[in-house]
């Protein structure tokens, strides 16, 4: 009887990873790759998101402009007249104040407060901590003359290029809500954004500006 052989069993010895080596993080020169890739995505971004908020704060301000254009037309249709220009006269109600009923602006407390500023009234690209903010909309001081204060929507010939109401200039301390085309505020992408007499709104640059219609001459 042959007594069997037995072949050495080889083992192979299993290498068990010490607690350093499996929490072994991100060297030096990864993390210095990772902060300059993600630097360089910020750096990609932050304009396109900048100009995308100044997009949609040009477009707000053509919403509400629209909203003027409506408000304008139904007080034409209630006094067959666009308001007055300007608060100079005592007697009369700035197109400011006269439109806030067609608006849907409701007095608060005094009913006789002027002047009140809301949201609608404010283009949102102005600055908000500046003295005369609440005249970033003007209107356009060269639609009447002292023998034609309340022009008629009809007196206006080319409707569609006659500017009625602005982005404008807000400096100063001086309550003036009207003006002229040096008035203009050229603040959004493309330019200003302008209400014609037609009631459409338009974003227009200075050249482009500067071919509208700004004075309206008597009628004969």
């Amino acid at each position: 009887m042959h007594s069997s052989s037995r072949e050495p069993v080889h083992t192979v010895p299993v290498r068990h990873r010490g607690a350093a080596e499996r929490g072994r993080g991100f060297t030096l020169i990864e993390l210095l790759v990772v902060i300059s890739i993600i630097s360089l995505l910020i750096a990609i971004l932050l304009p396109a998101l900048s100009q995308a908020r100044k997009s949609a704060r040009a477009a707000t301000c053509t919403s509400q402009l629209r909203q003027f254009g409506v408000a304008f037309n139904t007080y034409v249709l209630d006094y067959d007249a666009l308001p007055h220009e300007d608060d100079g006269n005592p007697d009369v109600i700035c197109w400011y104040d006269a439109l806030d009923p067609y608006l849907g602006i409701k007095k608060e407390r005094d009913e006789q407060v002027l002047h009140q500023v809301t949201d609608i009234k404010l283009c949102p690209e102005v600055d908000t901590s500046a003295p005369a903010y609440y005249k970033s909309y003007r209107f356009n001081s060269g639609l009447e003359s002292n023998s034609l204060p309340f022009l008629k929507l009809e007196k206006i010939w080319a409707t569609d290029r006659t500017v009625i109401l602005f982005d404008a200039e807000y400096k100063g301390t001086g309550v003036s809500f009207k003006g002229r085309e040096k008035k203009v505020h050229y603040r959004h992408p493309g330019g200003a954004n302008m209400l014609l007499a037609d009631w459409h709104v338009g974003n227009f640059d200075k050249d482009e500006a500067g071919k509208l219609i700004w004075k309206q001459k008597d009628p004969k």
